[in-house]
């Protein structure tokens, strides 16, 4: 007879994810241990961060606010890469890059098949172009509450990949995939800004 694993879940408060487990990083600090399918909320300091987390903080309680990017760790370990949306589309980068900025690693209490459907979507999404049009969306969002999804194919800005790899690991949403940002998934994962 087989059983199969139960996977607890938790209320956030937007949305219900499964049990995890975050680390914070402070600028100057280095993730070595990262491991595949841990999910990373960066905040940047260019304008084009200050800029989202503007956006965020209409319509997202201010101390989720603090994020601006979202990746997922592709290869794990001391040089572990992540798999992120950018202006170029979703591609690989070093998980290390991110040492400039403060950013959180957060595990899942997922089984391994969970894992692998997560990680088989975010490798289809490789090379594919970015969700500009998800920006528009957010925009709309933000300024009138409309939670309009909007995107092509498997192009999509980084928030959107992170959720619905997320979903394969049991996160359950309150919104599309196409209308959360990265201040969405802090909430919902009740993850506050590391502090320096």
């Amino acid at each position: 007879m087989t059983t199969s694993p139960i996977v607890r879940v938790t209320k956030a408060s937007k949305g219900t994810a499964p049990e995890h487990t975050t680390r914070s990083f402070e600028s100057g600090q280095v993730c070595l241990d990262a491991e595949v399918g841990d999910v990373v909320l960066v905040r940047h300091s260019n304008l084009v961060a200050k800029a989202i987390r503007a956006f965020e903080r209409i319509r997202v309680p201010t101390p989720f606010c603090w994020t601006n990017h979202a990746a997922v760790v592709l290869t794990g370990g001391p040089n572990a890469q992540i798999i992120q949306e950018g202006g170029n589309g979703s591609a690989l980068a070093s998980l290390a890059n991110m040492v400039s900025e403060s950013y959180t690693v957060t595990r899942f209490s997922a089984v391994q098949e969970q894992y692998e459907a997560g990680i088989d979507f975010l490798t289809a999404t490789l090379g594919s172009g970015y969700g500009y049009l998800s920006i528009v969306a957010d925009a709309v969002n933000a300024l009138t509450g409309i939670e309009l999804g909007l995107g092509a194919g498997n192009r999509m800005v980084c928030s959107t990949q992170t959720a619905r790899y997320m979903e394969r690991l049991g996160y359950i949403p309150d919104r599309s995939p196409y209308a959360i940002t990265p201040a969405h998934l802090a909430w919902a994962l009740d993850i506050h800004e590391p502090k320096d």
